[in-house]
């Protein structure tokens, strides 16, 4: 796909032999992590830029309703960054690189939605060194909370600082895009069929 043009069966296969080459065992390892600390009444917060944002809305949207006859009141699933007159506050007030931490904080702060040390976090960047991303994963360990990293090209800064790193080796945007949201239909799929 470097020579300027794209054949669309190509990039189709291309896309196929990078879905094979996702690492299940991971995927499996980190659906498990999420089912024990949902059950145990974690909160899982999905977070991205962008296209990742976007995967991160309909993650949570999957999760949030397709496994709410499993888990009832216990399931707590939320996308940081979905409200965009809060998210414009946080980057006035504290900066852009800062939006998704200090919105995890504040909903980990509020009284009526009790935080605890089963929380899990779900960070999506394509690059893996988005400051927000990183920022994000950082705040949340610091808290003691789970997370787990997806990104694409060589990882960057997010592939190692995360509990799970779930890594597409690809160079494409597109197919990163892809690959998330497959792994996180993966994750899903492990939680909803196997409960």
């Amino acid at each position: 796909m470097t020579d300027g043009k794209i054949n669309i069966e190509r990039y189709t296969d291309e896309i196929s032999k990078l879905m094979m080459s996702i690492n299940f065992e991971t995927i499996k390892v980190a659906a498990s992590n999420i089912r024990q600390r949902m059950e145990a009444g974690g909160q899982i917060f999905f977070a991205g830029n962008g296209g990742s944002l976007a995967i991160s809305h309909h993650a949570a949207c999957d999760m949030g309703k397709g496994l709410y006859r499993f888990y009832k009141e216990k399931l707590r699933v939320r996308s940081l960054g979905v409200n965009a007159a809060l998210t414009s506050a946080l980057a006035n007030d504290f900066g852009y690189e800062n939006i998704f931490s200090a919105e995890y904080q504040m909903v980990r702060s509020n009284s009526i939605v009790n935080s605890n040390s089963n929380d899990v976090v779900i960070c999506i960047s394509s690059s893996g060194n988005s400051d927000n991303i990183l920022n994000l994963a950082t705040t949340a360990k610091d808290d003691g909370t789970m997370v787990i990293g997806l990104s694409g090209f060589s990882g960057g800064k997010l592939k190692d600082n995360c509990d799970i790193s779930v890594h597409v080796s690809a160079e494409n945007y597109l197919m990163i895009e892809l690959a998330h949201q497959h792994i996180l239909d993966l994750i899903f799929l492990e939680l909803w069929v196997n409960e």
